[in-house]
Protein backbone atom coordinates (compact mmCIF):
# COMPACT_ATOMS: atom_id res chain seq x y z
CA UNK A 1 0.00 0.00 0.00
CA UNK A 2 0.82 3.91 0.03
CA UNK A 3 0.53 6.34 2.33
CA UNK A 4 0.16 9.68 0.07
CA UNK A 5 0.57 13.05 1.66
CA UNK A 6 0.19 16.39 0.01
CA UNK A 7 1.01 19.94 0.25
CA UNK A 8 -0.19 23.69 -0.13
CA UNK A 9 2.88 24.30 -2.50
CA UNK A 10 3.01 21.85 -4.42
CA UNK A 11 0.23 19.85 -6.99
CA UNK A 12 2.29 16.54 -6.75
CA UNK A 13 1.47 13.69 -4.16
CA UNK A 14 3.97 12.28 -1.88
CA UNK A 15 4.14 8.75 -0.87
CA UNK A 16 5.41 6.41 1.10
CA UNK A 17 5.40 2.60 1.02
CA UNK A 18 4.21 -0.22 4.04
CA UNK A 19 2.90 -3.73 3.41
CA UNK A 20 -0.07 -5.22 5.77
CA UNK A 21 1.64 -7.07 7.93
CA UNK A 22 0.65 -11.09 8.17
CA UNK A 23 -1.68 -12.98 10.49
CA UNK A 24 -3.03 -15.96 11.81
CA UNK A 25 -6.49 -14.50 12.85
CA UNK A 26 -9.01 -15.13 9.71
CA UNK A 27 -11.41 -12.47 10.82
CA UNK A 28 -8.10 -9.75 10.90
CA UNK A 29 -5.65 -8.47 13.35
CA UNK A 30 -5.03 -4.97 14.44
CA UNK A 31 -1.20 -3.92 13.63
CA UNK A 32 0.76 -0.57 13.16
CA UNK A 33 3.62 0.36 10.68
CA UNK A 34 6.20 3.15 11.28
CA UNK A 35 6.70 5.11 8.27
CA UNK A 36 9.63 7.98 8.84
CA UNK A 37 8.67 11.31 7.26
CA UNK A 38 11.69 11.18 5.06
CA UNK A 39 10.42 8.23 3.28
CA UNK A 40 7.77 10.11 1.46
CA UNK A 41 9.89 10.73 -1.22
CA UNK A 42 7.61 8.81 -3.99
CA UNK A 43 6.49 12.36 -5.91
CA UNK A 44 3.62 12.14 -8.33
CA UNK A 45 0.73 13.05 -10.08
CA UNK A 46 -2.21 11.54 -12.36
CA UNK A 47 0.61 8.67 -12.87
CA UNK A 48 3.73 10.75 -13.87
CA UNK A 49 6.94 11.00 -11.20
CA UNK A 50 8.55 13.61 -10.48
CA UNK A 51 12.43 12.81 -10.28
CA UNK A 52 14.35 16.07 -10.05
CA UNK A 53 15.40 16.81 -6.65
CA UNK A 54 12.80 19.64 -6.35
CA UNK A 55 9.99 17.41 -5.67
CA UNK A 56 10.22 17.22 -1.85
CA UNK A 57 7.38 17.08 0.68
CA UNK A 58 6.98 20.21 2.84
CA UNK A 59 5.83 19.08 6.24
CA UNK A 60 4.92 22.26 7.40
CA UNK A 61 2.29 22.64 5.29
CA UNK A 62 0.12 18.99 4.65
CA UNK A 63 -3.51 19.26 4.03
CA UNK A 64 -4.20 16.35 2.68
CA UNK A 65 -3.69 12.22 2.13
CA UNK A 66 -4.30 9.50 0.56
CA UNK A 67 -4.18 6.08 0.51
CA UNK A 68 -3.84 3.88 -2.35
CA UNK A 69 -4.40 0.21 -2.71
CA UNK A 70 -1.51 -1.19 -5.81
CA UNK A 71 -1.20 -4.14 -7.76
CA UNK A 72 -3.98 -6.31 -5.68
CA UNK A 73 -5.62 -9.14 -7.28
CA UNK A 74 -9.01 -9.86 -7.16
CA UNK A 75 -11.35 -8.36 -4.20
CA UNK A 76 -9.63 -7.02 -1.14
CA UNK A 77 -10.62 -4.96 1.95
CA UNK A 78 -8.49 -2.68 4.06
CA UNK A 79 -9.66 -0.98 7.45
CA UNK A 80 -7.52 1.70 8.34
CA UNK A 81 -8.16 2.41 12.35
CA UNK A 82 -5.87 5.34 12.82
CA UNK A 83 -2.94 7.56 10.96
CA UNK A 84 -1.39 8.78 13.84
CA UNK A 85 1.56 11.73 13.48
CA UNK A 86 4.63 10.91 16.21
CA UNK A 87 7.62 12.53 17.46
CA UNK A 88 9.17 9.82 18.88
CA UNK A 89 9.87 6.61 16.55
CA UNK A 90 7.52 4.51 18.22
CA UNK A 91 8.65 0.36 19.67
CA UNK A 92 6.57 -1.56 17.49
CA UNK A 93 6.35 -5.07 16.39
CA UNK A 94 4.55 -7.64 14.14
CA UNK A 95 1.75 -9.78 15.17
CA UNK A 96 2.74 -13.06 15.81
CA UNK A 97 1.84 -15.63 13.15
CA UNK A 98 2.61 -19.94 13.04
CA UNK A 99 3.03 -21.69 10.50
CA UNK A 100 1.72 -25.31 9.96
CA UNK A 101 4.49 -26.92 7.64
CA UNK A 102 7.64 -26.45 5.54
CA UNK A 103 5.53 -26.25 2.08
CA UNK A 104 3.71 -23.49 3.86
CA UNK A 105 6.52 -21.16 4.36
CA UNK A 106 8.07 -22.34 1.30
CA UNK A 107 5.30 -21.30 -0.84
CA UNK A 108 4.53 -17.56 0.92
CA UNK A 109 8.88 -17.23 0.31
CA UNK A 110 8.72 -17.80 -3.36
CA UNK A 111 5.56 -15.45 -3.62
CA UNK A 112 7.30 -13.13 -2.41
CA UNK A 113 10.05 -13.30 -3.93
CA UNK A 114 8.35 -13.03 -6.91
CA UNK A 115 6.20 -10.16 -6.36
CA UNK A 116 9.49 -8.02 -4.80
CA UNK A 117 10.91 -8.65 -8.36
CA UNK A 118 8.10 -7.75 -9.99
CA UNK A 119 7.53 -4.76 -8.55
CA UNK A 120 10.61 -3.45 -8.81
CA UNK A 121 10.72 -3.90 -12.66
CA UNK A 122 7.33 -2.24 -12.73
CA UNK A 123 9.70 0.71 -10.79
CA UNK A 124 7.70 0.57 -7.22
CA UNK A 125 11.42 -0.17 -5.47
CA UNK A 126 9.30 1.16 -2.63
CA UNK A 127 6.76 -1.49 -2.41
CA UNK A 128 9.51 -4.10 -3.28
CA UNK A 129 11.30 -3.30 -0.04
CA UNK A 130 8.07 -2.96 2.17
CA UNK A 131 7.16 -6.75 1.37
CA UNK A 132 10.05 -7.74 1.66
CA UNK A 133 11.19 -6.35 4.94
CA UNK A 134 7.28 -7.40 6.36
CA UNK A 135 8.08 -10.92 5.24
CA UNK A 136 11.01 -11.15 6.92
CA UNK A 137 9.90 -9.46 10.12
CA UNK A 138 6.80 -12.11 10.17
CA UNK A 139 9.44 -15.04 9.95
CA UNK A 140 11.74 -13.80 12.29
CA UNK A 141 8.94 -13.96 15.28
CA UNK A 142 7.37 -16.83 13.88
CA UNK A 143 5.94 -18.82 16.90
CA UNK A 144 5.89 -22.28 14.91
CA UNK A 145 7.20 -23.66 11.82
CA UNK A 146 10.22 -21.71 10.87
CA UNK A 147 13.73 -23.16 12.44
CA UNK A 148 15.86 -20.77 14.48
CA UNK A 149 18.50 -20.84 11.41
CA UNK A 150 15.86 -19.19 9.15
CA UNK A 151 14.90 -17.05 11.97
CA UNK A 152 18.05 -15.91 12.87
CA UNK A 153 18.64 -15.17 9.05
CA UNK A 154 16.13 -13.16 8.93
CA UNK A 155 16.98 -10.96 11.84
CA UNK A 156 20.45 -10.68 10.14
CA UNK A 157 18.46 -9.07 6.58
CA UNK A 158 16.14 -6.87 8.74
CA UNK A 159 19.53 -5.42 11.06
CA UNK A 160 21.81 -5.34 8.66
CA UNK A 161 22.60 -1.39 7.33
CA UNK A 162 21.81 -0.23 3.92
CA UNK A 163 24.27 1.96 2.77
CA UNK A 164 23.17 5.85 2.45
CA UNK A 165 24.36 6.12 -1.57
CA UNK A 166 22.15 3.15 -2.43
CA UNK A 167 19.26 4.03 -5.02
CA UNK A 168 16.04 2.81 -4.32
CA UNK A 169 16.60 0.15 -7.54
CA UNK A 170 20.18 -1.18 -4.91
CA UNK A 171 17.93 -1.34 -1.70
CA UNK A 172 15.00 -3.20 -3.69
CA UNK A 173 17.94 -5.53 -4.54
CA UNK A 174 19.47 -5.89 -1.47
CA UNK A 175 16.44 -7.23 0.07
CA UNK A 176 15.36 -9.61 -2.41
CA UNK A 177 18.64 -10.85 -1.88
CA UNK A 178 17.73 -11.49 1.38
CA UNK A 179 14.92 -13.51 0.77
CA UNK A 180 17.08 -15.40 -1.83
CA UNK A 181 19.44 -16.04 1.15
CA UNK A 182 16.45 -18.08 3.04
CA UNK A 183 16.88 -20.48 0.55
CA UNK A 184 20.29 -20.37 0.45
CA UNK A 185 19.87 -18.84 -3.09
CA UNK A 186 22.72 -15.98 -2.75
CA UNK A 187 25.75 -17.42 -2.92
CA UNK A 188 27.74 -14.34 -2.98
CA UNK A 189 26.66 -12.88 0.16
CA UNK A 190 26.99 -14.86 3.28
CA UNK A 191 26.89 -11.89 5.59
CA UNK A 192 22.80 -12.71 6.70
CA UNK A 193 24.52 -16.55 7.68
CA UNK A 194 26.42 -15.22 10.33
CA UNK A 195 25.98 -16.79 14.03
CA UNK A 196 23.09 -19.09 12.32
CA UNK A 197 24.96 -22.24 10.84
CA UNK A 198 24.59 -23.62 14.99
CA UNK A 199 21.03 -22.94 15.03
CA UNK A 200 18.85 -25.91 13.83
CA UNK A 201 15.83 -26.85 15.33
CA UNK A 202 12.35 -25.04 16.59
CA UNK A 203 9.92 -25.41 19.47
CA UNK A 204 7.39 -27.67 18.13
CA UNK A 205 7.53 -28.59 14.71
CA UNK A 206 10.72 -28.80 13.04
CA UNK A 207 11.11 -27.09 9.81
CA UNK A 208 14.59 -27.96 7.89
CA UNK A 209 14.82 -25.64 4.98
CA UNK A 210 13.17 -21.83 4.54
CA UNK A 211 9.75 -20.91 4.54
CA UNK A 212 5.54 -19.45 4.62
CA UNK A 213 2.27 -19.36 3.18
CA UNK A 214 -0.24 -17.31 2.93
CA UNK A 215 -2.21 -15.39 0.28
CA UNK A 216 0.04 -12.65 -0.74
CA UNK A 217 -2.29 -10.67 -2.71
CA UNK A 218 0.09 -7.82 -3.60
CA UNK A 219 0.98 -7.47 -7.40
CA UNK A 220 -1.86 -7.08 -9.91
CA UNK A 221 -3.54 -4.26 -11.56
CA UNK A 222 -5.89 -2.60 -9.43
CA UNK A 223 -5.45 0.53 -6.98
CA UNK A 224 -8.31 1.96 -4.09
CA UNK A 225 -7.91 5.96 -3.20
CA UNK A 226 -9.25 7.11 0.03
CA UNK A 227 -9.16 10.77 0.68
CA UNK A 228 -8.69 13.17 3.84
CA UNK A 229 -7.25 16.76 4.52
CA UNK A 230 -6.16 19.58 6.81
CA UNK A 231 -3.87 16.87 8.23
CA UNK A 232 -1.17 18.98 10.67
CA UNK A 233 2.32 17.23 10.29
CA UNK A 234 5.59 18.81 11.33
CA UNK A 235 7.00 15.38 12.81
CA UNK A 236 9.39 12.63 13.26
CA UNK A 237 7.02 10.20 11.16
CA UNK A 238 3.65 8.63 10.73
CA UNK A 239 2.06 5.38 11.97
CA UNK A 240 -0.57 3.72 10.35
CA UNK A 241 -3.04 1.13 11.66
CA UNK A 242 -4.58 -1.21 9.41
Amino acid sequence: LHLQLHDSYTNWGFASAFAVPLSNDPDGQIASVYLPLTSFDRASRSGFQCNSSNCKLNTNSIDGMDVYVLFQEGGFDVNIESITAVTVKPNLTVPTVSFDSPSEVEKLLQSTKYEAKSLGEKNYHELCVAISKSFLESVSKASNGVSERVKCVARNSINASIPEDFTKPQACSLWRGSLASLLGDDANDSSNLEGCDELTSTEGNTVASFVIEKDTNTISSSEKENSASNVEVSKTGIVITP
